[in-house]
């Protein structure tokens, strides 16, 4: 991110700080979220964007302490100027005609002493991010959880609070008939392959809902070869996984970021950045 992007989002910031002018904080909500957006733009700790040489010429000015820092960050104030800036520039999905969903690991080290780390497939250990795109590649909901959470449910919670209006593409790992039903009742249609193990295989009429016999018709029965060119528009995720691994290396978390809340600020204060950087080149 160049300087006039970055200043771009810090005006973005402070004009969504309502926090009051002075008072007993020295450093407004809006200075202590752009000192924290600054050291994960960098993947640096918190502590080091507190220095005056971490900032260019044009930002040497006052800096808030690392304590400052660590007690601010929890505070409510902080928390829902953070929440703003994530939604600044959310793209709704209501208006989207085909969404895209998956899950990426996020790794930590097998001998760190993270408490909330979890051991998952492959025996990796660490977080799940699970993301909700459209094709544009804009990231319209996404959840983080310890590895061992499946990928279904966290699709259901994230559904939940959303209104579909066209076809959901995932892979295998989400053929789950309830996860249809919900699809279904929030006026969307999932579009899931199913596994290699049911492949060619009958499919009950009783007991089998009517959008999941759709799917299977659209990917084994169809002769036009419109569900599986649909299907092959899920890759858009996989492309705004690697983004995002490419910008701020995501698959492996920087070992001063610990803990299930830290880390869920931190993949926070990533897809505030993504936003912006996509809104940028819009």
């Amino acid at each position: 991110m160049d300087n006039a992007s970055w200043r771009v989002l810090a005006a973005s910031v402070r004009k969504l700080d309502r926090s009051p002018r002075g008072g007993r904080f020295t450093f407004t909500d809006a200075d202590i979220v752009l000192t924290f957006l600054w050291a994960v733009l960098h993947r640096r700790p918190t502590s080091w964007a507190c220095r005056r040489d971490a900032w260019p010429l044009w930002r040497r000015g006052r800096l808030p302490s690392p304590s400052r820092m660590s007690r601010r960050l929890r505070t409510t104030s902080v928390q829902a100027l953070l929440a703003a800036a994530e939604a600044e520039n959310l793209v709704s999905a209501s208006g989207a005609l085909v969404l895209a969903l998956d899950g990426k690991a996020l790794r930590v080290a097998s001998h760190s002493g993270d408490r909330t780390a979890t051991f998952g497939a492959w025996g990796l250990r660490g977080y799940k991010l699970h993301a909700i795109c459209d094709l544009a590649g804009s990231i319209v909901s996404w959840r983080l959880t310890p590895m061992h959470c499946h990928e279904a449910v966290m699709a259901k919670r994230m559904m939940r609070d959303m209104e579909l209006n066209g076809y959901v593409l995932a892979d295998s790992n989400y053929d789950s008939v309830k996860l249809y039903e919900l699809c279904a009742c929030k006026g969307g249609q999932l579009v899931v392959p199913r596994k290699d193990c049911r492949v060619g295989r009958g499919v009950r009429r009783s007991g089998t809902h009517p959008d999941r016999r759709r799917a299977i018709d659209m990917l084994e029965q169809s002769m036009t070869g419109f569900g599986r060119g649909l299907l092959s528009l899920r890759r858009v995720i996989e492309r705004v996984f690697a983004r995002l691994e490419m910008t701020h290396h995501v698959g492996l978390i920087p070992p001063h970021v610990r803990g299930i809340e830290r880390v869920r600020r931190w993949i926070q204060a990533i897809i505030i950045l993504d936003r912006h950087t996509q809104a940028m080149k819009r």
